[in-house]
């Protein structure tokens, strides 16, 4: 049995050097602790600490032996890169990118890798896509479940998911600064609870506004077992049959469209 993670950040420190030289001219800043260690700023609240794992390669490959895992889709994460201006968002996107790719050429048995996107700048993230998957052999893409607060769905986004169709590689949908968190300040519930929730409104908009549909051979893959959509599928189909006034963008069953969708195993 060969054991695959699917869901594994890795953060170059290319990547962290360049965030880190912005100093505090944005949101998300990259800070040291009285260990040295950098830690990442999310609006002066300290979200986690770089250890040596997260970035130091060595160190990874020991951690996956440890661990038992053969195999690693290396991808981002928070802060990702939407906190920024467009060409900052491509900068970073392409400092990551080469150096996820470079690891994958260093450890071709133990690694691939997923682009990260400028999604801020829907053509560039078009570009940066294609540059990737075709120059850097990188296996898709990872997308936030929102785009600074844009859904989705939204029209901005059309083109690059037409691209992302006709380019067939799977993108992953990782939760970032989840709707309504302004209510989840406290106990890191932005964090806990509102991650998942953000992941499975994604999903239903992403179905329901018929991307799904029109794109059907879009291979999209939900974070933390699709945060809640399991248990709430079948509330979300039904109603959308039953509940008067509703818009019907979709001309199938909506359970067959949630069917599409391939869920990670981190639901802790």
């Amino acid at each position: 049995t060969v054991i695959i993670d699917t869901h594994a950040h890795l953060y170059p420190e290319a990547y962290l050097d360049l965030i880190e030289a912005q100093g505090d001219k944005y949101p998300v800043r990259i800070g040291r602790n009285t260990e040295g260690h950098r830690v990442l700023l999310f609006d002066d609240r300290e979200f986690f600490t770089f250890f040596p794992g997260f970035y130091d390669v060595d160190v990874r490959l020991a951690e996956m032996e440890a661990a038992g895992v053969d195999f690693q889709v290396l991808s981002i994460a928070p802060p990702m890169v939407f906190w920024a201006d467009p060409d900052l968002g491509r900068a970073l996107c392409q400092v990551f990118n080469d150096a996820l790719a470079a690891v994958v050429r260093a450890h071709p048995d133990r690694f691939v890798a997923l682009a990260a996107l400028p999604l801020q700048d829907p053509p560039s993230a078009i570009r940066e896509l294609e540059r990737a998957v075709k120059d850097l052999d990188m296996r898709g893409c990872l997308l936030g479940s929102n785009i600074r607060g844009r859904d989705l769905d939204g029209e901005p986004f059309e083109d690059f998911f037409a691209a992302l169709s006709e380019a067939e590689v799977p993108a992953y949908v990782h939760p970032i600064l989840p709707a309504g968190r302004e209510r989840m300040w406290d106990y890191r519930l932005d964090v806990l609870l509102g991650f998942p929730v953000d992941t499975t409104l994604a999903a239903a908009r992403l179905v329901f506004s018929d991307v799904l549909e029109r794109y059907s051979n879009l291979r999209l893959i939900l974070s933390h077992l699709g945060g809640a959509l399991p248990f709430l599928a079948g509330r979300l189909a039904s109603g959308s049959d039953s509940f008067e006034g509703i818009e019907k963008k979709i001309s199938g069953d909506a359970r067959d469209y949630f069917q599409m969708f391939y869920l990670d195993t981190i639901a802790y």
